[in-house]
């Protein structure tokens, strides 16, 4: 399973990470998890973990304001449960990849990347790009070219799994693009990422 990998991911050829990963998804391990098969990242009918943790924020806010302690009692142990549990954050973070990616937001884009040359991201159709500066000006170019913001972006059967301080994350990708000279576009893919911890924030290493 990839999330047991112990050596650092420069030692690894990224083809066999990615291949394993994929393995191990379409084993469905026991450990593996869907807590949303189903997320709109631009918002509607279907919540975002996220967007649930910043709903509970605001109900326990009112509660507190208007001094029903025994609801905000509840709210806030609800909400720690979602805030410690690692599935959940990692669940968020791969949000705020998807937010940053819908809205081309490339600031929020720069945050939810890892620093460093370990680093890898394989754009649909296009060769592995190594390291955190090469990754981010492909995200320039893609999220500056001839594209109308807001994309908008469905991810469908989403499924986490966590092991210490790596996670792998996949989901099917909806995209719903546009542009001035190419019309509409639809592309659905199926996408595979890898994150690591660091000082308690979860940040993308390997996104395919």
């Amino acid at each position: 399973m990839v999330m047991m990998m112990v050596q650092p991911l420069r030692e690894v050829g990224i083809t066999d990470l990615c291949s394993t990963a994929m393995k191990a998804v379409n084993r469905r391990h026991n450990h593996l998890c869907a807590p949303h098969p189903r997320c709109d990242v631009n918002g509607g009918a279907d919540v975002c973990m996220e967007g649930k943790v910043q709903i509970l924020e605001a109900e326990l806010q009112a509660a507190i304001e208007s001094e029903d302690y025994e609801v905000a009692a509840s709210l806030r142990d609800e909400l720690r449960v979602l805030q410690e549990n690692d599935e959940v954050a990692v669940t968020a973070a791969n949000e705020r990849f998807y937010r940053a990616f819908a809205q081309g937001d490339i600031k929020l884009m720069y945050k939810v990347w890892a620093n460093g040359d370990h680093v890898r991201c394989i754009h649909p159709g296009a060769s592995c790009i190594s390291g955190f500066e090469l990754v981010m000006s492909s995200w320039e170019l893609l999220l500056g070219g001839d594209v109308e913001m807001p994309l908008r972006i469905k991810l469908e059967n989403l499924e986490v799994y966590v092991r210490g301080d790596l996670a792998f994350v996949s989901c099917t990708e909806i995209v719903r693009a546009k542009g001035s000279r190419w019309g509409s576009q639809v592309c659905v893919c199926l996408s595979a990422s890898l994150f690591y911890l660091v000082i308690q924030t979860w940040q993308f290493k390997v996104s395919t």
